[in-house]
Order: C-alpha cells, then sequence, then structure tokens
C-alpha cells in the first residue's frame, strides 16, 4: 500500500468516530459531509454559484440521458418518470414534464427536497427558458464530470421535435405546471387534479408505495445515487416492481471513495471491520460495490442496453486489496464512473435476488 494511503488512513477513521460523539466535540475533528448524515442538508462548497448553474445541471443530466437512450433504442417520451435520490429540488421532474412526460416521482429515503437555498418555482422559470430557446447541452467544458458522455451536444431536436416542444411548452400546460409547482413549495407533494401530477416519495420503497405505484413508470434515473444505497440488490429489485413491462432503468454511477481514503480506489483497501468504523453511524455513506457487481445484480431482471464506462488509473495492487475485493477484475480496479441502463425483464423464479461474494 501506498505511504499516502497509510498516512491518510487515520484521518478517516477519525471521520467515523466522529458521528459517534455530539457536534460540540466532533466540531473540532474531520467529518464526513454533513448529507450523509441522513438529513440531506449539503455543505456550502456544494451550492451551485447561482440558480442558472443548478438549471444547467439538471438540464444536461436529464438531455444526457435522454440523448444515450435514444442512441440505444430506447425512445421517449416517457410518460412516467422516476428518479432516485432527487437532491435539492424536483429539478429533473420538470426537465421530464417539459420533455413530454405528465407524471413524475421523486424517490427518496430520507426528505431533502426543498433545502436548497434555490426555490423550485425559479428552478422552473430557469429551465423553461432552457427548453424554450433549444439551448444545446451543456458540456464537458462547463460539466466535465457529468455522465454519459456525447459525441454530440446540440440540442436534440430529433427527440425533442419542434411538434412535441409546442405542446409541452403550451400556455395553458406551462400555467398548469406553474400552479403545480406552486403546490408542491407549500404542501411538499403536488395534487393530481389536472393532467399533470409530481409526488415526492419517502422512503419511496415502502411495502404500501410499491404496491401502490407497482408497474406503474416508464423510466427510473439517477445521478449518484446508486453507489449510496445500502441494500443494492433490493433497489433493482423494487425498481423493476416500480417499472412497467419493458420500462427502463438509467443509472450515472460514480465508483470513487468519496472523501473516505487517500486515493481515488482506496475504499477498496478497507476490511470489513475497518469500513464499519469509518462509516460510523452515517445514514447512509457508500456501499463500495464495484462496477461488475452491478451488472452482475441487474443480471436477471433487467437486458443491460447500455454499459458506458470512465477510467482513471490505478496505482493500487492486487495485494493491497481487502479480501472482500480481491477478486474483482482489473477492469474494476480503474472504473471510476459509469452510465448504466437496461430495460425490465420478465422475472424468473420466485427470487432472483443474486448474492455477491
Amino acid at each position: 500500500m501506498t505511504l499516502r494511503e497509510i498516512v491518510k488512513k487515520p484521518k478517516f477513521i477519525l471521520k467515523g468516530l466522529a458521528t459517534h460523539i455530539p457536534t460540540t466535540v466532533a466540531q473540532y475533528l474531520p467529518r464526513h459531509e454533513t448529507q450523509f448524515a441522513g438529513l440531506g442538508a449539503r455543505t456550502e462548497e456544494r451550492q451551485y454559484d447561482s440558480m442558472n448553474d443548478y438549471a444547467r445541471s439538471c438540464y444536461t443530466n436529464w438531455l444526457r440521458v435522454l440523448v444515450s437512450l435514444d442512441d440505444n433504442g430506447v425512445h421517449g417520451p416517457f410518460k412516467c418518470v422516476g428518479e432516485l435520490g432527487p437532491g435539492d429540488t424536483i429539478g429533473t421532474a420538470l426537465c421530464a414534464i417539459l420533455s413530454g412526460s405528465n407524471k413524475c416521482f421523486a424517490l427518496d429515503i430520507v426528505p431533502t427536497i426543498s433545502l436548497s437555498k434555490y426555490s423550485n418555482a425559479e428552478m422552473l422559470e430557469e429551465i423553461i427558458t432552457l427548453f424554450k430557446n433549444r439551448e444545446p447541452i451543456p458540456d464537458d467544458s462547463e460539466f466535465p464530470k457529468n455522465i454519459p458522455k456525447l459525441s454530440s451536444y446540440e440540442f436534440p431536436s430529433h427527440i425533442l421535435t419542434d411538434e412535441l416542444l409546442t405542446h409541452s411548452l403550451s400556455d395553458a400546460r406551462l400555467k398548469e405546471l406553474r400552479e403545480l409547482v406552486r403546490s408542491f413549495e407549500t404542501e411538499s407533494t403536488a395534487p393530481n387534479t389536472g393532467s399533470l401530477s409530481i409526488k415526492y416519495l419517502v422512503p419511496w420503497n415502502s411495502s404500501e408505495n410499491l404496491d401502490t405505484y407497482a408497474n406503474e413508470m416508464d423510466l427510473i434515473v439517477s445521478y449518484a445515487v446508486m453507489e449510496h444505497v445500502d441494500d443494492v440488490q433490493k433497489v433493482y429489485n423494487d425498481q423493476w416492481h416500480l417499472l412497467k413491462d419493458g420500462g427502463t432503468i438509467a443509472h450515472a454511477m460514480d465508483f470513487k471513495c468519496h472523501h473516505t481514503a487517500g486515493l481515488w480506489n482506496g475504499h477498496w483497501t478497507y476490511s470489513d471491520l475497518t469500513w464499519k468504523i469509518i462509516y460510523g453511524r452515517c445514514a447512509y455513506l457508500i456501499n463500495r460495490w464495484p462496477h461488475s457487481w452491478h451488472i452482475h445484480a441487474m443480471t436477471n431482471i433487467f437486458t443491460v442496453l447500455c454499459d458506458e464506462v470512465n477510467t482513471k488509473e490505478s496505482t493500487l495492487l492486487r495485494n493491497d486489496l481487502a479480501a472482500t475485493f480481491r477478486g474483482i477484475s482489473d477492469s474494476d480496479l480503474v472504473t471510476h464512473t459509469a452510465f448504466i441502463a437496461g430495460n425490465k425483464l420478465p422475472r424468473r423464479g420466485k427470487d432472483s435476488d443474486i448474492a455477491i461474494s
């Protein structure tokens, strides 16, 4: 193991120990990001510089997914869309409705919506302007970390046609959407009184919600969320349950250490006991699943349509890896992000859960 990793290890152990100590003392110790405490709050440096930047981030994330899915044979518009881990606003839901969706679900484990310093009403006006102007998709010069990467960042007029946008941006539809968002801001949920609806489900995968909204969604997306869920296989199974037959999942994933190690993939060197200490009492941190485990978990219930991986040099030796990860592939060791999409399959057998070892 590198000297850097050895020297920095105590810092990350302190982060975990700090979760057991009252804030009056823990504030003087290294700590995990506040969002991992489970309250959804972001540290100040995670906030965007302006409402426009935040809206453009939602816009590029959504359009990149639409283009990539279209390139892989999955064509919208998607009438019912869910987003795992929406974060501080319903920006993705707003982009989806302006792209032709009628119903959207923000799917969360802990309540985070409206914790942003920006309102959803402000977000909506910014996003409307982007769609009305047919703005090009913000590219890697503006958002270098966002995935999937595209061959062209021109506005996807072959997907969002003039006919579609004339309908989705009509005065009557925008009026209804604005009223919907105002209701959402005050009630934390939006009533389904017209042709459009936005529902905020917390926790999204409760048995009640899974039963109520089974087989309802056409598309479920997430951006840097699947690396944070604890029971990964259950989350894939629950998404399968919510999707219509042939429905699609599309997830941008980040496999890096999230400031829990000195090297970007150093979290795979920790024993299970050491990781338990570093994890501490966080409501959620990262699950440490490498890329191939996600593909394996999807196999029985989804057809993998798209698997775009991005790699980064690794200085770890195989002997540096903890026993849990000693068997991961050389490809896993250098894969730091991936965009994975899949279509729902009929369930094979009574139970499709896959044990990863």
